[in-house]
C-alpha cells in the first residue's frame, strides 16, 4: 500500500498507481525501478520532466542493488526516511568504492541540472521503460513473455501487422504511466537522456524536430556519433488543455556512455542555449499572465 502524499489530488494518484499496477505481470516481477527522484517531484507542475530509456544493472553481478522486482520497488516508492534522489544518494555498480552520486551518469544528470539551473532533488526523473538490462539473457526472456501476453492480446484487425503492434503496445504499456505523470507534473520541457528514448518519445506526443539544431558528437571507443536533438510541440491533456506555452523535448546522448572530455563543453553548451531560452520565453509570459489578471 503506498501512502497519499497530501500535495497530490487523490483521484489523480490513484490513476498513477492504477497505471503502474496494470504494467504486465512479466514487467512487475523483473528486476526494475519506477521513479528516481523524489515522491515530493510529482506535488506539483514542474518545468522539467528527466527520462532515460531504462535502468541498466546486473542483478545477477550485483543482488544487493539491483535485484528488487520493479512492483517491490513501487511498493517502496515514497517511504524513505530522508530527503532521497538516486542520482545523489546512491551508490552505483561497479563504482562501489566512490562516493554516492559519483558515477559517470550520475555526474552528468548533476551537470545537466546545474546547466540548466536548477537543483537535481527538485526534478522529476524516470525511464521510458522500468525493466533492467543489465543481464541481457534475462531481459530477452521478459521480452518474449511480454511478447506472448500481447499477441494473445491482438485482435484480427491487427494481425496484419503483429511486429508492429508489439513494438508499439510494448512502448504503450510503459507509456499509460507517463501520460499520468505528465497530468501531475504538466512539464514544459522534457529532456530524454538517450538518442533512442528521444526519437520513441517525439513520435508518441507528434512533436516536429528541428534538424537546423542537431549536432553530433563522438563516443569514444566507439567507432560513432551520438546526437542532441530539440523538437517543439503540444501537449492536450485530459481536460483537454493544451500547454500555455510550446513544450520542448530535447534528446541528449546516453549518459553512460564515455565521450572525451573536450565534447563535453559543446553539449553543454548546446543545452544551456536551448534551455535558456526556452526558460526566458517561460518565465515572460508567466509574468505577462499576472499582469494581465492583476496579480503581483
Amino acid at each position: 500500500m503506498i501512502t497519499q502524499p497530501e500535495n497530490i489530488p487523490l483521484a489523480k494518484y490513484k490513476q498513477l498507481y492504477k497505471a503502474l499496477c496494470s504494467l504486465p505481470k512479466c514487467v512487475l516481477h523483473a528486476p526494475g525501478r519506477f521513479l528516481y527522484s523524489e515522491l515530493f517531484t510529482l506535488d506539483k507542475e514542474r518545468d522539467f520532466y528527466i527520462l532515460g530509456h531504462n535502468p541498466a544493472g546486473d542483478p545477477d553481478k550485483h543482488p544487493e542493488y539491483y535485484s528488487d522486482s520493479l512492483i517491490t520497488d513501487i511498493r517502496k516508492w515514497g517511504r524513505s526516511p530522508k530527503p532521497y534522489n538516486a542520482y545523489l544518494d546512491e551508490i552505483w555498480p561497479p563504482w562501489c568504492n566512490i562516493p554516492p552520486g559519483s558515477s559517470r551518469y550520475q555526474r552528468n544528470v548533476q551537470s545537466l541540472c546545474k546547466v540548466i539551473d536548477i537543483c537535481p532533488r527538485k526534478v522529476c526523473a524516470s525511464n521510458l521503460f522500468f525493466v533492467r538490462s543489465g543481464n541481457i539473457n534475462l531481459h530477452n526472456k521478459w521480452l518474449n513473455e511480454l511478447t506472448l501476453t500481447c499477441l494473445n492480446n491482438l485482435t484480427k484487425e491487427h494481425s496484419r501487422n503483429k511486429s508492429m503492434e508489439l513494438r508499439d503496445t510494448y512502448k504503450n504499456v510503459h507509456w499509460r504511466v507517463h501520460k499520468e505523470i505528465l497530468e501531475l507534473v504538466k512539464p514544459k520541457f522534457i529532456i530524454a537522456i538517450n538518442n533512442t528514448a528521444y526519437t520513441i518519445i517525439k513520435r508518441i506526443l507528434g512533436f516536429v524536430e528541428n534538424k537546423n539544431e542537431t549536432i553530433s558528437i563522438d563516443v569514444k571507443n566507439r567507432g560513432r556519433k551520438s546526437n542532441c536533438y530539440v523538437a517543439e510541440g503540444k501537449y492536450t491533456y485530459k481536460d483537454g488543455r493544451d500547454l500555455p506555452e510550446l513544450s520542448l523535448l530535447v534528446g541528449l546522448p546516453d549518459f553512460s556512455l564515455d565521450y572525451p572530455g573536450e565534447l563535453k563543453a559543446p553539449v553543454w553548451d548546446w543545452v544551456k542555449e536551448h534551455c535558456s531560452s526556452f526558460i526566458e520565453n517561460v518565465s515572460n509570459n508567466r509574468a505577462n499572465t499576472r499582469t494581465e489578471k492583476g496579480g503581483d
